[in-house]
């Protein structure tokens, strides 16, 4: 067997961080390496409030609190605070080899299901394995599971639970085992990720496109804030991930978003009044990071490709209509650099957004000033890295 890592970082991030946040970039680096302290699920008012919510996970043992900021109180979300510390699990003889964004997952307490597996031992039903996170020839433990079937069985199966997780290398919490999830109360979602759809200030009687929808959380949040009115086109180019957003969609109680199999880069014929813009990024800032190999180079493919989905934001806006663009990393190439492009390219204006409790944005190449913009630190705001500019279309 290969030898087992920790974690494992391409060099370039710390040379990203550093050119942002200088002498700050090894604690932020360090604080990607452990899930958020603040652990935030959104409460789906559609169906229940918030005290309500707590009361139920307070019967499961959970003690969730209502959420401020700055003053601020936010109705639809809660947290749980979560002690992040690292500690090692003991490998054992029988593993389950999965990819890496499962492994994050798992690392947190979370059971292990079949999307994500790559390969396994053979084992039997009640069987106790570790669960390795795979990802560009390094392995990482990341948690012992007792299997509820057996390899046979995994070996034809296309979805399911494989395995509930009963020692991880964080605590944490699984939520899809929650009755209040089963029942549609809660999203999980982190901080920022809800505080973008209420950025967006949608209405009642709006139209809006979610260009990239998956896995749903924002555009079912949406729906939730327009209580089931107006119309929400939500896209993606795979059935996979428009099937799992049709599962949050029954599950959530949602009625008001349009599904569609398309690549939203090629996108035509609309005229939305809001459209949110949460493009593939690097994904710098989330959260626990057990390895990540994005290079300089990465980041400026992304850039490049992030700009198609905002001309067809702007070929698909009406006239003074409303386009939020977010990112879960930290480069200036994917987030203010592509908002002076939109400045600069086709007039949009960036304007100030309603909630406000993240750090300003940075200054652009051409001293544009980005101060409207919102930028989380996992440092400063106990969440994962984001971004939020919130512009106005000509």
């Amino acid at each position: 067997m290969k030898k087992i890592y920790y974690s494992k970082f391409h060099y370039d991030i710390f040379y990203i961080l550093s050119r942002l946040y200088k002498t700050n970039a090894l604690k932020i680096l360090q604080s990607l390496t452990v899930p958020s302290p603040l652990y935030t699920v959104r409460v789906n008012t559609l169906k229940i409030n918030a005290n309500e919510l707590i009361s139920l996970l307070k019967k499961e043992g959970l003690n969730f609190k209502k959420f401020q900021a700055n003053g601020i109180e936010i109705p639809e979300i809660i947290y749980y605070d979560l002690s992040p510390k690292k500690k090692r699990i003991k490998i054992l003889k029988k593993k389950i080899f999965v990819d890496k964004f499962t492994g994050e997952s798992i690392s947190q307490g979370a059971n292990l299901f079949r999307p994500g597996i790559k390969r396994y031992d053979k084992f039997g039903e009640g069987e106790v394995l570790t669960v390795i996170s795979e990802f560009n020839g390094f392995l990482i433990p990341v948690a012992n599971v007792k299997s509820i079937i057996s390899s046979n069985d995994l070996s034809i199966m296309g979805h399911g639970l494989i395995a509930k997780n009963i020692e991880s290398i964080f605590s944490g919490i699984s939520i899809q085992d929650l009755k209040v999830f089963q029942k549609g109360l809660i999203y999980d979602q982190s901080l920022p990720a809800i505080i973008t759809s209420k950025i967006l200030s949608p209405k009642k009687n709006d139209f809006i496109i979610d260009l990239c929808a998956a896995p749903g959380g924002k555009a079912t949040h949406l729906s939730q804030l327009m209580e089931n009115k107006g119309r929400i086109l939500a896209i993606d180019r795979s059935n996979k991930k428009l099937d799992r957003i049709k599962e949050h969609i029954k599950r959530l109680g949602i009625k008001n978003i349009e599904l569609k199999k398309i690549d939203s880069t090629k996108l035509e014929g609309y005229e939305a009044d809001k459209i949110l813009i949460d493009p593939p990024c690097s994904a710098l800032g989330t959260r626990p990071k057990l390895a990540n190999f994005t290079t300089k180079k990465d980041v400026e493919n992304f850039a490049r490709y992030q700009k198609k989905f905002i001309q067809s934001a702007i070929k698909n806006i009406r006239p003074g209509g409303t386009i939020v663009y977010s990112t879960c990393t930290f480069t200036l190439e994917e987030n203010e650099l592509n908002i002076e492009y939109m400045i600069k390219k086709f007039g949009c204006k960036l304007v100030n957004q309603p909630i406000y409790i993240g750090s300003p944005g940075i200054i652009s190449n051409s001293r544009l000033d980005m101060k409207l913009c919102q930028r989380f630190l996992p440092t400063e705001h106990q969440c994962q890295g984001f971004f939020i500019a919130k512009l106005i279309a000509p």
